[in-house]
This record gives structure tokens, C-alpha cells and sequence, in this order.
């Protein structure tokens, strides 16, 4: 009885060691479907090697605990120093991949910002490029403003008349002046009683009209032609004008004679001033074509600029999507290294607890091979003490069957002398 309790002790220790290690292999399989799932979701998969080579040492841990009932101490040992390198292993490819994992992530940091530098440089000559076009473009603006501006203080200056207006005024005074000077040669001439032939008044002013009718003309076309905006070539022919009749009001008066000469002057005048105002129109048209020419060239100058500007947006736009994209993948990063760092303790954790586990099953190991060797002598013993018992029940049964003859010729024995007392007592009776 003693032998079947013991037995059935070290079967219930068994059968909880085989339980122990059933849980720890659920255990180990809920960690790495757990993990396998974060680190699926972060790109991480060297793990779940790390955790199949740990859930392999514990299934031959298992397995060799399963099969020590039956099997020598060196095939025990052996299979112990088979475990020992199966962790070392797992150990190394936790520390190789906890290792390479950020070393990877530097990597495409360091890449990343090589990127972003290349762009601020690319967006940092792309600025100076508008620069370098926006500066003559701003010096032709701010020449553009100066140049009216000083146009208008001119208008401004001067008072508010047209150029017809400016051209009848001007020619009357030059009709009035003429006019005092044939009533002055007339007066000479009658004083001086002189055989000279003078032109008469009406003549005079005949002619004047016909000198008048062409520069009135001219000065309709020139109003006409200077509707638009004035600008300085008319200035100058209205300084010419100002300048002819001071120089005809302070002229000497002249005699009769060069009266002629006096219409050939004027004439030659006007022949002047008109050369001068056609000199100014083309002038005028030159500048009208280089400004038009100049705000053609402002024109393409801007577009290039607005160019430049798209385009550095669009570049901008780039950065900052490359930027946003840098801090998503920091953030990752971060986000792994924190993940990693955790794996890393609850691995350490794992690898404790493996370490304990160890140390546990091989004390139940030592515990067994004690019970077993006990069990290997207590059966020895038993057997022994059967053996004397079964020498005991033969010597018992050899001297049960002596016994049993003994018995048997005693009661042989004992019939008879039973035989012989009822023979005796019958011839006894018979006698009697």
C-alpha cells in the first residue's frame, strides 16, 4: 500500500509539472500573438522569430520532461546543454535585432534630411533668381513714378489752358506787335517824306494773314496731335514760342524797307518750329515706343516673377509636405523605439522568467531523479522482502504439506485403532 501511494504521488507531481508547463506555453503563445500584432502594425517581425525560438525551447522542455520517465541521466544531460544553446541563440537575436531595428530608423532620419536640405537649397536660389529679376523691374517702376510725378508738377506749374488755347494767344500778341510796328514805320515815313516805297498797311496785314492762316493751321494740328497728355517735348516748343516774342518785343524797330526780310525772318521761324515740332513728335514717338517696349518687358518681367513665385510655392508646399511627413515618420519612430523599448523590458522579463523557469524545472528535475532513485530503492527493498516472503509461504507451504501427511497417517493411524478397539470390543462382547 505504502508503494501505491507513493506512486501515485509522484504521478499527481508529474501531471502538475505537465500542467505548469502547459500554461506556460499558453502564456508564451498570447505574448507573441500580441506582439506579432503590434509589431505587424509597426513593421516589426523579427520578434516573432525570437518568440518561436522560445516557444521551441519550452516545447522541448516539455517534451523532455514528458520523456524523463523513461530515459537515462545522459540523455537528460544532453538535452539540457541542447537548451542552454537555444537561449544563448534567442538571447544573441534579441540583442542583434533590438540593435539593427534603430540603427535603420537613423538611417532613414538622416536620409530624410538630406532631402529637406537639398530643397531649402533649392528654395534659397530660387529666391535670390526673383530677387535678382524683381530688382530692374523695381528700378523701371520707380523710374516709371519719378517720371510722372515730374509731369504732373509741371502740369500743375503751369496753368490750366490748351495748346490751341496757349497757340491764339500767342498769336495775337505777335499780330499786336505788328501792328505797332507799321504804325511806327508809317509815322517814320511821313516824317522823312522819303521816295521810298513803303507796303501799305492793308498789304501788311494781308500778308500777316497769310503768314497767319498756315501757323494757326499748324497750331490746330499740333492741338490736335496733343490731345493726349502733355509731355515735355511740348514744353519745350512753348518755351521756343515764349522766347521768339521776347525776343521780337525787344527788337529795334526796323525801317520800312525790312519789312520784306522782317516776313522772310518769320517765315524761315516758322519753317523753324515746324522742323523743331516734327523733330519733337518723332522724339515723342520714340519715347511712346521705348516706354511701350519697357512696359512690354515689365509685362514679361512680372509673368517671370509670378513664375518664380508659383514655383517656389509649389516648392514650399513640397517642403512643408516633406516636413509633415518627417515628423509623421519621427513620431513613428518614436512611437517604435517606445514599443521597442517595452518589448525590450517585457523580453527581459520573458527571459527572467524563462531564467526562473529553469531553475524551477530543474530542481522539479533533481526532485524527480531523488523520488525516482528513492522509488529504484524502495522497489529493491520490496522486492527483496517479497523474495523472503515467497521463500516464507514455500517453507510454509512444504511444511503445510508434511503437516497435511503427517495429518493424514495420523488419522490413518488413528482409524485403525479404531478398527482394532471395535474388533476388541466385538470379541469382548462375544466372549461376554
Amino acid at each position: 500500500m505504502r508503494m501505491a501511494a507513493e506512486v501515485t504521488v509522484e504521478s499527481e507531481e508529474k501531471t502538475d509539472l505537465i500542467k505548469s508547463l502547459t500554461q506556460i506555453m499558453g502564456q508564451s503563445k498570447s505574448l507573441q500573438n500580441s506582439q506579432s500584432s503590434s509589431v505587424e502594425h509597426e513593421g516589426v517581425n523579427e520578434p516573432n522569430r525570437q518568440l518561436t525560438q522560445q516557444q521551441c525551447s519550452a516545447t522541448s522542455i516539455s517534451n523532455s520532461l514528458e520523456s524523463s520517465e523513461g530515459i537515462q541521466k545522459p540523455k537528460q544531460e544532453e538535452k539540457r546543454h541542447h537548451e542552454d544553446c537555444v537561449d544563448v541563440r534567442t538571447d544573441d537575436t534579441l540583442s542583434e535585432s533590438l540593435l539593427n531595428e534603430p540603427i535603420e530608423g537613423k538611417q532613414k532620419m538622416e536620409k530624410l534630411e538630406q532631402e529637406n536640405s537639398l530643397l531649402n537649397k533649392r528654395i534659397k536660389s530660387m529666391e535670390s533668381e526673383t530677387f535678382r529679376c524683381e530688382a530692374p523691374v523695381n528700378e523701371l517702376e520707380q523710374n516709371n513714378r519719378t517720371i510722372m510725378a515730374e509731369e504732373q508738377n509741371e502740369v500743375q506749374e503751369k496753368p490750366k489752358l490748351t495748346d490751341a488755347q496757349l497757340g491764339d494767344s500767342k498769336l495775337s500778341e505777335l499780330q499786336e506787335l505788328r501792328d505797332q510796328r507799321l504804325s511806327q514805320e508809317d509815322d517814320s515815313c511821313k516824317e522823312s517824306n522819303s521816295t521810298k516805297t513803303s507796303i501799305p498797311q492793308d498789304g501788311n496785314e494781308s500778308g500777316f494773314r497769310e503768314l497767319q492762316a498756315p501757323t494757326s493751321l499748324s497750331f490746330s494740328q499740333e492741338s490736335e496731335t496733343r490731345v493726349k497728355p502733355q509731355s515735355p517735348p511740348t514744353n519745350v516748343f512753348h518755351d521756343r514760342l515764349t522766347k521768339a516774342i521776347y525776343s521780337d518785343e525787344h527788337q529795334t524797330q526796323p525801317p520800312a524797307d525790312d519789312s520784306k526780310s522782317q516776313l522772310k525772318q518769320l517765315s524761315q521761324e516758322k519753317a523753324d518750329l515746324e522742323a523743331s515740332k516734327l523733330q519733337l513728335q518723332t522724339e515723342l514717338d520714340r519715347l511712346r515706343e521705348e516706354n511701350h517696349q519697357i512696359k512690354s518687358w515689365q509685362t514679361q518681367r512680372k509673368k517671370q516673377c509670378d513664375e518664380y513665385k508659383e514655383a517656389i510655392k509649389n516648392q514650399r508646399t513640397e517642403l512643408e509636405n516633406k516636413q509633415r511627413s518627417l515628423e509623421e515618420f519621427k513620431q513613428i519612430c518614436q512611437n517604435q523605439k517606445i514599443h521597442l523599448a517595452e518589448y525590450k523590458r517585457q523580453a527581459e522579463e520573458d527571459h527572467s522568467l524563462m531564467l526562473n523557469m529553469k531553475g524551477t524545472i530543474g530542481e522539479l528535475i533533481k526532485r524527480l531523479e531523488q523520488h525516482a532513485d528513492e522509488f529504484d530503492s524502495k522497489l529493491m527493498e520490496e522486492k527483496r522482502k517479497q523474495e523472503r516472503l515467497y521463500k516464507k509461504l514455500c517453507e510454509q507451504s512444504e511444511l503445510r504439506l508434511k503437516a497435511e501427511q503427517r495429518s493424514a497417517q495420523l488419522n490413518a493411524s488413528v482409524e485403525k485403532l479404531r478398527r482394532e478397539l471395535a474388533e476388541t470390543w466385538q470379541l469382548k462382547e462375544s466372549t461376554v
